[in-house]
């Protein structure tokens, strides 16, 4: 969710493939509140075709429609195989500014948990430094109640090599078994932003498969791997 001026929006996002290529959707307000699963086949008409992050994008809103298709569809590959034609499999030593959508396998390793919740601005998104007076500094908003982002940065390690990574939002979630809400609940609570630091270290040495981008962090100039989903974890 997110606010408008005079109301409240919803967006969401996923990505659509086929055996040709993988393509980001945004899905505004009513169209965010489909019922949708990982897996599932769909027919979309009239969306909004942008060009952003150097990529096409599709945008779904008030005119846009999009229909869940059951069964199997002719001439379309299964889940599986487009999984492994969209998201290829790499070593780590084979990544680069270039590998976009690919899937690494490894152990985490050096997480860190002391600090796992940021606070947004509700508005703008701005990370927030909370204190007496709660107002973003960048979009003047007063904050009655933040966003609460989860993040849980660390390192994933295979055989040739390791990089930087930082889990956030739903990816957390996963990892940590827990809902973001639970956890800033737990933090409330005990006044300790560290309070599930062991649980985050207990993380290390579990395997994980994970999809995503690479970047170039300049601050720490080293590769960072941006997941978007982690599809297997091995406790």
């Amino acid at each position: 969710e997110f606010q408008r001026e005079d109301s409240v929006g919803i967006v969401r996002s996923m990505e659509l493939a086929d055996d040709t290529g993988v393509i980001r959707v945004t899905l505004w307000d009513e169209k965010a509140e489909t019922p949708l699963n990982i897996g599932d086949a769909v027919k979309i008409k009239n969306p909004r075709v942008r060009y952003r992050n150097e990529n096409l994008e599709l945008s779904l809103g008030r005119n846009s429609q999009i229909e869940v298709i059951k069964g199997e569809i002719k001439d379309l590959p299964s889940f599986e195989e487009i999984e492994e034609m969209v998201y290829p499999y790499k070593n780590i030593s084979d990544l680069d500014e270039e590998s976009e959508n690919v899937k690494i396998s490894g152990e985490l390793t050096d997480l860190y948990g002391d600090r796992i919740i940021s606070y947004r601005c509700p508005r703008c998104n701005t990370r927030l430094d909370i204190g007496e007076e709660n107002i973003c500094n960048f979009c003047g908003e007063a904050i009655d109640e933040p966003r609460h982002l989860l993040m849980i940065p660390g390192r994933v390690a295979d055989e040739t090599g390791e990089i930087r990574v930082t889990f956030f939002g739903r990816e957390a979630e996963k990892l940590l078994g827990m809902k973001t809400e639970e956890i800033v609940d737990v933090i409330n609570k005990t006044g300790d932003e560290g309070a599930l630091h062991d649980k985050v270290e207990d993380l290390n040495g579990v395997h994980v498969t994970v999809i995503g981008n690479v970047n170039f962090d300049e601050y720490n100039e080293e590769l960072r791997f941006n997941p978007k989903k982690i599809v297997d974890i091995k406790f």
